[in-house]
């Protein structure tokens, strides 16, 4: 989806998002208003990972087991209720 516009997708690791923030205003308090600046100073930094998408059938198997996941969640929520009163 990205790809096709030029745009570079990446992913930022969550710890290095907390120590940057830590390091830029000296406290620990997280806020919605700091994340993207602290997002922005991380990427400048060229502290990122690399998103790589899979193709083909192994973008297939993704799907399929995401899918699978998810309905197995959903089920396993739906019949716990259920079982706290048999149990």
């Amino acid at each position: 989806m990205c790809k096709p516009r030029g745009i570079r997708l990446v992913l930022v690791n969550p710890v290095h998002t907390k120590r940057v923030k830590e390091i830029r205003d000296n406290s620990p308090n997280k806020t919605d208003k700091k994340d993207p600046g602290v997002i922005a100073d991380i990427i400048q930094l060229g502290c990122v990972l690399n998103v790589i998408a899979p193709k083909g059938e192994a973008a297939e198997l993704c799907q399929l087991n995401s899918r699978t996941r998810t309905r197995y969640w959903r089920q396993k929520r739906s019949f716990e209720p259920a079982a706290r009163i048999f149990l």
